[in-house]
């Protein structure tokens, strides 16, 4: 994104004009800037551009009105003019096709803004174009493009990338179900920056298919700590619900980056299916699903009826919880103390409960073997997001 006509204005002599019509178009991005004292300048005018002008020619027979319809017609970034006492038909009109007035007061000349604003317009020319550049190396990353390592140093290393380090991905997109929000990457990238900054850690930002793609790089630590520490402070400080954070893990050498992008969209894929509510989704947590979802999908629906099946129809039949119980139980290294805290029952549930799921499945729970099977059972399940109603008990 370039520099638009809202940041513009806070920019010094401009801060001293004001918008006095079109304001729902300051978000319109100034790509040039154009001084004109003369009625002819409408066939030089380009997109993107910002009209400065004294007003000086603008006699009686003048038709302001249709000189904003131009502008707005030309997608101009506004017009910035000297004129007091605007005809209310001309700002009526601006205010219509959101074009950006702007008042320039008396004791600022046309000479003393042209140089700041294109200043400033060079200024995010640059940082664009340094984006730019991040952004194609990033897809020829994920696209494994170079494939030498020493090729991808000698293409990236003018972003200081050490052959020797580690590598993570953070993926951040908008929601699944949200997917037609799109994100601010102008605030977002600068808001990762400021996280880096007190974080002591300074991140490689980029942008890819609508996504934003944060590359850390780390020397020891490959523990995942960073990784969930940015994504937890982008959650704190950025983002809300419409967003998920993917977190792929750490891969030696940055050619081998684009496995840790694949996991952290995959940790998206299959987290915001399990866990819909939830905004950070880490690899490392959804590993044994990675696997899963690659087994055939009758082998999958039998394994479920086989192991599960009592307590499903028992689930349905009765509207009671059985399979989360079991869930909770197994995942508190069997703590019926734990397993209650976490559902907020009494202990006393959880003993009726497992006692009711050993009778249903004619088997005990302290056989290793069997907890491993009706734990990746229940994974299963949650993951093919078969509802009770299709999955009923095998034939005897």
């Amino acid at each position: 994104m370039g520099l638009t006509v809202h940041e513009a204005l806070s920019i010094p002599p401009l801060d001293r004009c004001s918008a006095i019509a079109g304001t729902r178009g300051l978000s319109r991005e100034i790509n040039s800037v154009n001084s004109f004292d003369a009625p002819d300048v409408m066939s030089w005018l380009k997109p993107g551009e910002l009209v400065l002008t004294s007003g000086y020619v603008f006699n009686d027979s003048f038709n302001l009105v249709e000189l904003v319809e131009q502008l707005a017609k030309r997608n101009c970034a506004g017009l910035a003019i000297k004129v007091s006492n605007l005809p209310a038909e001309m700002l009526e009109t601006a205010n219509k096709l959101n074009l950006p007035i702007i008042a320039i007061p008396d004791n600022v000349s046309i000479s003393e803004l042209l140089g700041p604003i294109l200043r400033q317009i060079f200024m995010y020319q640059g940082q664009q174009n340094d984006q730019d550049k991040k952004n194609a190396f990033i897809k020829q990353l994920i696209h494994r493009e170079i494939k030498n390592g020493e090729a991808i140093f000698t293409e990236g290393g003018t972003f200081s990338f050490n052959p020797t380090k580690a590598y993570a991905c953070l993926c951040i997109t908008p929601s699944l179900f949200n997917s037609k929000f799109k994100m601010d990457l102008v605030h977002l990238f600068e808001k990762i920056k400021e996280i880096g900054k007190e974080l002591g850690y300074q991140p490689f930002i980029g942008a890819y298919e609508g996504m934003t793609i944060v590359i850390l790089q780390d020397s020891c630590s490959l523990d995942g700590s960073l990784p969930l520490q940015f994504a937890f402070k982008i959650k704190e400080e950025i983002l809300e619900s419409p967003f998920h954070i993917g977190i792929g893990t750490y891969k030696i050498g940055i050619q081998h980056f684009y496995q840790s992008y694949d996991e952290a969209c995959q940790a998206i894929q299959i987290g915001s299916k399990l866990s819909p509510n939830q905004t950070i989704y880490d690899y490392s947590s959804y590993q044994t699903y990675v696997v899963l979802q690659h087994t055939p999908q009758q082998v999958t629906e039998n394994f479920i009826k086989t192991t599960l099946g009592p307590l499903i129809e028992y689930d349905k039949e009765t509207n009671s919880n059985l399979i989360k119980t079991l869930d909770v139980y197994i995942e508190k290294c069997l703590s019926p103390v734990e397993a209650a805290r976490v559902l907020g029952v009494h202990r006393n549930t959880i003993h009726f409960r497992l006692s009711k799921i050993k009778e249903l499945l004619s088997t005990n729970l302290n056989d290793g073997n069997i907890l491993f099977q009706l734990n990746l059972a229940s994974r299963m399940l949650s993951l093919s997001n078969l509802s009770s109603k299709t999955v009923k008990n095998s034939p005897n």
